[in-house]
């Protein structure tokens, strides 16, 4: 069996995803290059030696989403090129390697019609240059590259119509030829375009295979060591299997598939042999659980899935030997970027003892200790119970310097008792990991606080107050307690509770799963990769504020929605009352789709010209009110979306494309929107507003 470390964390930008791995400095040693979309770059973390990394200045790129690394210009050193969602300003960026870890700039531009979502890099012809291929609304682009690091025109397949995520390259028929394997072209399937013998580097007509509920990234290796390349395809939905195996007959076409429970949402995948007994292993990823590693049985087969510490909600994984011991390790994303080196064979190094320190219940209320990086930091309990503070190693606590706070253990609290923390010099900032109690909290004030594990209070709490919180899992009982939520930054964190939040509020951007009874006032940077739900019939969500945009969200709430004020809601379900649709269905198609009287009173969206403030989402409520949605991407490519209710009060915006403005109002049945759309000459695509 296969064993890894636990995850060791490199703080990067929250919002970093797609991530490759390659020698960038020309010393033997994988590098990591990752993007990221919120603050348009490129991280560079050059490796150490030893699987450590050091961060590097980051490239600047605009609206990057995927990336991929290759020598693009044949001189023996290795280039990035990076695709960009940016609309008609869309473009494929390469960076010309240096040598040395860095990369000259500005990188060459090369137009992505509509923007690609990922990119990889074979050599489809066979010339020895690296060529691209972009999934790209509806159809793959293969770029020949020309041997100078530049491209040929793209030249386009359609695989399907639908919307295809992710693709691979492999030769699935055995004539020395590389074939694609896309998945999500046709729903619930994997599209094969077999490569023409004749003609490398073009391709006949696809080929679908039932894959799952929709598949997202896919793996591909001999896994039943027949000689014949098979997928290995993960599934991202609810209650459906995790990962679904396709067994190649060596012909193109593949066998009846094989499916594996372990967990809901997996969105991310990568293969190796991670045990070292010759057979491929498989290990994926979820955005809401756990990193999960399915030993290979050598028969196309897998064993239950073992857990891997330390790196859940996961959505791009990396294999690669970053520490030169012949295992290959992994690298995972977004949030922090997690390494987890492979520990298989080999003895694990005695974990030093901790040590404890007592406050509160007769034993000083508080403990000052020097944190390794020169922070002087004061745990303080103030109330009923008590708390232990386990630090992982240093020197004893009676001259407490150097000390890392592991985690704090606390019994006997109430809602009268407050866990605080103050931070003086250095970082000005306090590193703990896990937080719980067997009670409840009046507050947990930190500030200048970093949480890099879980939180439990069974009992709830009024006031919680962290710098960030990333990864990990809020766990807050109390039933009926209101609790107010402020943040600095969080990505990729649980939050649940069995109480209402009063307030949440994040200074920056949060990416968070999120279920309670009810939130009156949440108030972000941006909300992105996000799902809130919220149960209680009776309350509303009375505001939501996203300064810099919704993005990638479901928000679900039995109860109304108040007002939603929001520069954008790209790629995003915002539903009050809606029942469980069918699977694949994101838009209320029947009167029955509501299941409660909810309404979602207002929404203001941007009004930037030119950009689309609303594509490509749902706004769905028995009633809406008064939508004010800016410029409308009302041609989405062939892919609906748009609102839909019982009545809605006002709809006004902009086409996108047009530029034509409109307003429509009182609109309560099919018949209104037919005749206010004919009156001002509108055709709105595939902007759909359905009055059910």
């Amino acid at each position: 069996m296969a064993t890894f470390a636990p995850a060791v964390r490199y703080n990067v930008p929250a919002f970093t995803r797609s991530l490759v791995t390659a020698d960038f400095n020309n010393d033997g040693r994988p590098d990591i290059a990752a993007v990221n979309t919120a603050d348009q770059t490129i991280v560079i973390l050059l490796n150490d030696g030893n699987g450590t990394f050091t961060r590097e200045p980051a490239l600047h790129v605009n609206i990057p989403r995927s990336i991929v690394a290759g020598d693009f210009n044949h001189d023996g050193l290795t280039d990035l090129a990076v695709s960009s969602t940016d609309g008609t300003h869309a473009t494929l960026d390469v960076f010309t390697g240096l040598g040395n870890g860095t990369f000259a700039t500005p990188p060459a531009h090369f137009p992505l019609v509509s923007g690609a979502s990922y990119i990889i890099a074979p050599d489809l012809n066979g010339d020895g240059f690296a060529d691209v291929v972009t999934v790209q609304h509806g159809r793959i682009g293969v770029r020949l590259n020309l041997g100078d690091g530049t491209f040929s025109a793209p030249t386009y397949y359609e695989v399907g119509g639908f919307r295809p995520n992710y693709v691979a390259a492999a030769d699935f028929n055995n004539d020395g030829v590389l074939d694609l394997a896309v998945s999500r072209g046709v729903k619930g399937a994997v599209t094969i375009l077999l490569g023409n013998p004749g003609a490398p580097g073009t391709f006949g007509a696809p080929t679908v295979f039932p894959a799952g509920a929709n598949p997202l990234q896919l793996a591909v290796g001999d896994f039943n060591r027949d000689g014949n390349q098979d997928i290995a395809i993960v599934n991202s939905g609810f209650g459906v299997p995790a990962l679904t195996i396709l067994l190649g007959n060596g012909d193109g076409t593949f066998r009846p598939r094989g499916n594996y429970m372990g967990g809901n949402f997996s969105d991310a995948i990568t293969s190796a042999d991670y045990d070292g007994d010759g057979i491929p292993d498989l290990v994926v990823g979820s955005f809401d659980s756990v990193l999960r590693l399915y030993p290979g049985n050598g028969d196309g087969t897998f064993a239950p899935p073992v857990t891997l510490a330390g790196a859940p909600f996961t959505e791009f994984l990396q294999t690669a030997d970053f520490n030169g011991d012949g295992k290959p390790d992994i690298a995972a994303t977004p949030g922090a970027l997690k390494v987890l080196l492979n520990t298989t064979g080999t003895v694990p190094t005695p974990t030093p003892s901790g040590q404890d320190q007592m406050i509160g219940a007769g034993a000083a209320r508080s403990f000052t200790f020097t944190a390794p990086d020169g922070t002087r930091a004061t745990v303080s309990l103030t109330g009923p119970g008590a708390a232990t503070l386990h630090f992982l190693a240093g020197t004893s606590v009676a001259h407490p310097e150097g000390l890392s706070l592991a985690s704090i253990s606390a019994t006997g609290t109430t809602g009268a008792t407050t866990l605080s923390f103050a931070a003086h010099g250095s970082s000005h900032t306090i590193n703990v990991g896990t937080i719980t109690t067997d009670g409840a909290f009046k507050a947990i004030q930190g500030p200048t606080t970093n949480l890099t594990g879980d939180l439990s209070i069974p009992g709830g709490t009024r006031t919680l107050s962290l710098l960030s919180a990333n990864n990990g899992t809020f766990t807050l009982g109390g039933a009926g307690a209101i609790t107010t939520l402020s943040l600095g930054q969080v990505n990729g964190e649980t939050i649940t509770s069995s109480g209402a939040f009063d307030r949440i509020q994040v200074q920056f951007d949060a990416g968070i799963h999120l279920s309670a009874t009810s939130i009156a006032t949440m108030s972000v940077g941006a909300l992105h990769d996000s799902v809130l739900t919220l149960s209680d019939a009776s309350q509303t969500f009375q505001s939501l504020i996203a300064r810099r945009g919704i993005t990638n969200t479901l928000v679900n709430t039995t109860g109304g929605i108040g007002t939603i004020n929001t520069p954008s809601i790209l790629n995003s379900t915002i539903d009050a009352g809606v029942g469980p649709l069918p699977a694949g269905q994101s838009l209320p198609a029947a009167p029955t789709d509501f299941v409660t009287p909810a309404e979602i009173r207002s929404v203001l969206l941007g009004r930037a010209t030119g950009v689309p403030s609303f594509s490509n989402s749902v706004l769905a409520a028995a009633s809406l009110g008064n939508l004010n949605l800016g410029p409308i991407a009302t041609a989405n490519n062939g892919v609906p979306f748009g609102v839909a209710a019982h009545s809605i009060a006002s709809l006004a915006g902009t086409d996108a494309t047009t530029h034509r403005a409109f307003r429509l109002t009182r609109l309560a049945t099919p018949q209104d929107v037919s005749a206010q759309l004919t009156a001002k000459g509108l055709n709105l695509q595939d902007f759909v507003i359905r009055i059910l």
